[in-house]
């Protein structure tokens, strides 16, 4: 199954989607009224089961959007719009009860957050070079984007990485 067809069978069926964002948003909710370890392990989970489908679409939607010259308003909103809005409800949820330092390796999530945008970032100015040479933007301005999003790269490869 590549991404196309996937994504043509959640167009179809929203209903799963629904189900798999709104479940984990219940469990969080619950979980977040006793303060325990288990209950931490379970945000946590939670908290990864959203957010990494999250970034994913957030990212390919941002794709099709730059790239591709996809409108915004064909956005569907259960397919496109629910997971990033799922993601900042249940992290609101889990900070109410939980400093995020408590979660168990949520630190190599934003890590993998930086990284991709900074190589989403890269990927976008590499495709749209032919613009900053007719701009006339000076090149020592370019190569310091250049080693601020590497810089973000980096930190975002560390946080990754296993203490």
């Amino acid at each position: 199954m590549t991404v196309a067809e996937f994504y043509q069978f959640v167009y179809t069926k929203p209903l799963y989607i629904v189900i798999y964002f709104l479940l984990p948003i219940v469990t969080v909710f619950f979980a977040t009224q006793f303060k325990n370890i288990r209950t931490s392990y379970l945000c946590s989970i939670s908290l990864y089961l959203i957010s990494i489908p999250a970034l994913f679409n957030t990212f390919l939607s941002a794709y099709r959007i730059m790239f591709e010259g996809r409108s915004v308003m064909e956005l569907n909103l259960v397919v496109d719009v629910l997971p990033l809005v799922s993601l900042v409800v249940i992290s609101v949820l889990i900070r109410r009860k939980y400093t995020l330092k408590e979660l168990p390796g949520f630190g190599k999530l934003y890590g993998l957050f930086l990284m991709l945008l900074s190589l989403f970032v890269i990927m976008f100015i590499i495709e749209k070079t032919r613009i900053i040479i007719f701009s006339m933007m000076p090149f020592s301005y370019f190569v310091g984007i250049f080693v601020i999003l590497l810089v973000a790269l980096r930190v975002g490869w560390k946080k990754l990485r296993l203490p």
